[in-house]
């Protein structure tokens, strides 16, 4: 299966909190700026294979190859989220289900938040994912 450079932009998106925490520190600074480069491009909707390629973080087209070189297949269950919101307790109404997508729908990114789970967050953005409601 071909990675299209919205799925990539979703695992990166994913990734970051994970990458930055790796780059923290003095001997971490040339790469943290390099994130930040891809995380730009990310938000203006570039493709950022290129990037990843030359950052080191993606071997080019092919995605066996990606999971040959250790990197994690993309989990639409897992949750980045490191930023847990307040959840609205005693209100009337029922509780809203759906999916969390990218917040500019630049991306695939798809979460699904599970009870008491923190709403997910989107380190390119730097803003929580957009509730899509189940009908």
């Amino acid at each position: 299966m071909e990675l299209t450079p919205e799925d990539l932009r979703a695992q990166f998106c994913a990734d970051l909190p994970a990458l930055r925490r790796l780059t923290r520190g003095a001997a971490g600074q040339r790469r943290r700026a390099e994130l930040e480069r891809i995380a730009r491009a990310a938000r203006q909707g570039e493709d950022i294979t290129p990037l990843l390629v030359a950052a080191g973080l993606l071997v080019p087209d092919d995605e066996d190859a990606l999971l040959a070189a250790g990197a994690p297949p993309h989990d639409s269950e897992r949750s980045g989220s490191r930023f847990p919101l307040p959840t609205a307790v005693g209100g009337p109404g029922r509780p809203v289900s759906g999916d969390y997508v990218c917040p500019d729908g630049g991306c695939s990114r798809v979460e699904r938040r599970g009870p008491s789970e923190p709403v997910p967050e989107c380190e390119v953005h730097r803003r929580a994912l957009r509730l899509m409601a189940d009908d």
